[in-house]
């Protein structure tokens, strides 16, 4: 699996490490598609029992990520981080959204772990993964979407070799790339800044187990960028 960080993010970003895996699903996982786990369900709940939607950006585990956005100079009202977004929902209560076993398993590890998730089709893809700043004006298609937007200058960005995969780092996902309902391989990301490093081994180790007990696996590749 090919990942590069752009020297310029890691200036931007001290201490910033990807830890990722490129996974294949096996032929079973097409017979289990139907069988949606508790584990997202769980830990959706949790969320809603535990965190006050009202003050969620006080919170120690989102602390990190809204100082990052302030620093960057991104509104978090306007492009709030993934995992900001996804907490929010979920104290939000109701069912979670369930669009496939590999976007829920994330979606659990997000919730589980208090860290952001990611995944990409490489099927979808052209050429390897980076994250780096954007000249500008870069054409990009939201998921659910039906309007291309064009990408502000140095912002960072998610891309292949020929588009932006998602914007403003953590906030939006391209469809291009994207999870679908046909993928049957994934690059998974999670993204640490230098006060989640100590516990590197433990994420790491927490993510094997999960990807295993809920998806059926025909081979994993990991890799971790800083």
């Amino acid at each position: 699996m090919s990942l590069k960080i752009e020297q310029r993010i890691l200036r931007r970003i001290p201490g910033l490490w990807i830890v990722g895996v490129e996974i294949e699903l096996s032929e079973k996982q097409k017979e289990i598609d139907a069988q949606r786990s508790e584990y997202l369900e769980e830990l959706w709940k949790g969320i809603f029992q535990e965190f006050d939607s009202g003050f969620l950006e006080n919170q120690p585990e989102m602390k990190p990520w809204v100082q990052l956005w302030s620093e960057l100079g991104v509104s978090l009202k306007k492009h709030p981080p993934s995992i900001l977004s996804l907490f929010r929902r979920a104290t939000k209560g109701g069912t979670p959204p369930r669009i496939h076993p590999l976007v829920d398993c994330y979606n659990a590890l997000s919730l589980e772990l208090r860290l952001p998730f990611g995944a990409f089709d490489p099927d979808d893809m052209d050429g390897g993964l980076q994250v780096r700043e954007s000249e500008g004006g870069e054409r990009f298609l939201g998921i659910g979407s039906g309007q291309e937007e064009e990408t502000s200058p140095q912002e960072i960005v998610y891309a292949d070799d020929k588009n932006i995969l998602t914007r403003h780092f953590l906030w939006r996902q391209s469809q291009k790339g994207k999870i679908s309902q046909t993928s049957q391989r994934a690059i998974i990301v999670c993204e640490l800044l230098h006060v989640h490093i100590a516990h590197l081994h433990k994420i790491r180790e927490t993510m094997e187990s999960r990807i295993r007990s809920e998806l059926h696996v025909k081979s994993l590749e990991w890799f971790v960028r800083n």
